[in-house]
């Protein structure tokens, strides 16, 4: 307004100084002056009008919350269950009576350690007698068999020395297999979990009697509906948290499964897990997987501080340079309240007003309360 009051009285000396050329010089300096002193006038009332301006509209004191970009994610939050890659319930392979257990709850044992054993008296005094007649009997074959070699006797005496030899070695060897069948053997390496027999107890074949687990390879197994196929990928972030714990750690889906259950319409996910102080079979877990993640940086909001009217559609507002104005943006997905907004107009250098009042309106001044 007083650049245009300038130029408007500059136009009108040049325009006096053209129409009155023919005047004195004094007289143009007489009218110079009276134009100047009117322009200090005009000058002076419009300062008391901004003055009075100002007075009427107050700098606004508002929460100002910095405009800054981060990647913005989604999660789906899922309950699983631990399960161990690699657990047994180890039983004897025949029956008999525990006349030995070499392992406690807890301990930690290796693959073919033997945990328990049956009695086997009888078998073990077979096998010596066994043992005993074998001795006569490859002394006798190897007799017949160097007669043979020197053209001594006939065929039929070596062959029957030789298949007596082989018989009783077969006895041997099956006697010595159902020796090993009454010890109970670990079939994987772990931790003896739990011990469900006794020294005198009687065991058969399929009955539970050692169980071991192995803490060093868990996963956590959990079941989503269908309708997240095809979100959830392979290697997506995962936070764990035990469902009675407030700990949490950060992991990453180890296998999605490739088929939906016709019946419960679900799918399967298993996420590994390592931690044998934390965690245990059939342990239930508040399990987070991160469902969308913005492809680059975006500008991240309170979705309460997005407004929509039904010219402009959604827009937020802005105080820029200590302005405040309204900005149209378009918004995006939305988790916990946060909505992701996409605008040409917003920049790092602008703050969004996060308290809005009755008063604000575009152009006016606000500062940070």
């Amino acid at each position: 307004m007083r650049k245009i009051t300038i130029y408007y009285f500059v136009f009108l000396l040049f325009s006096v100084s053209c129409n009155r050329n023919n005047e004195s010089k004094n007289d143009l300096e007489k009218r110079k002056a009276e134009l100047l002193k009117e322009l200090e006038e005009i000058n002076r009332k419009l300062s008391v009008s901004d003055t009075a301006q100002n007075k009427s509209a107050p700098t606004l004191q508002l929460a100002l919350v910095p405009l800054e970009k981060k990647n913005f994610k989604t999660w789906i939050w899922v309950q699983g269950k631990v399960d161990a890659e690699e657990s047994a319930s180890v039983s004897s392979e025949i029956p008999g009576m525990i006349t030995q257990i070499y392992v406690t709850p807890g301990q930690s044992v290796t693959k073919g350690q033997v945990l328990a054993e049956t009695d086997h008296r009888v078998l073990s005094q077979q096998l010596e007698d066994l043992k005993t007649n074998a001795e006569l009997v490859q002394q006798l074959y190897e007799k017949q068999k160097a007669l043979w070699e020197d053209k001594i006797g006939t065929e039929v005496q070596y062959l029957q020395a030789k298949t007596q030899k082989e018989s009783i070695e077969k006895k041997i060897a099956t006697l010595q297999e159902q020796i090993r069948m009454t010890k109970i053997l670990a079939p994987i390496s772990g931790v003896v979990d739990a011990v469900d027999i006794k020294v005198g107890q009687m065991v058969s074949p399929g009955m539970p009697a050692i169980r071991i687990i192995n803490l060093n390879k868990l996963k956590i197994k959990a079941e989503l509906a269908e309708s997240y196929a095809g979100k959830i990928k392979d290697g997506a972030e995962v936070i764990i948290k035990p469902a009675d714990s407030p700990d949490s750690i950060i992991s990453k889906v180890g296998y999605v499964q490739k088929t939906i259950h016709p019946v419960s319409r679900s799918f399967m996910v298993e996420i590994p897990v390592s931690d044998e102080k934390k965690y245990f079979p059939n342990q239930t877990m508040m399990i987070k997987i991160n469902e969308y993640t913005s492809a680059q940086p975006v500008f991240a909001v309170p979705s309460e501080y997005i407004f929509r009217d039904e010219k402009s559609g959604h827009y937020v507002w802005i105080a820029e340079n200590g302005m405040a104005k309204k900005i149209a943006v378009t918004t995006g997905k939305t988790y916990g309240g946060i909505s992701e907004i996409f605008s040409d107009n917003l920049n790092t250098n602008m703050f969004l007003i996060g308290e809005i009042t009755d008063k604000l309106e575009e152009g006016m001044s606000v500062q940070n309360r």
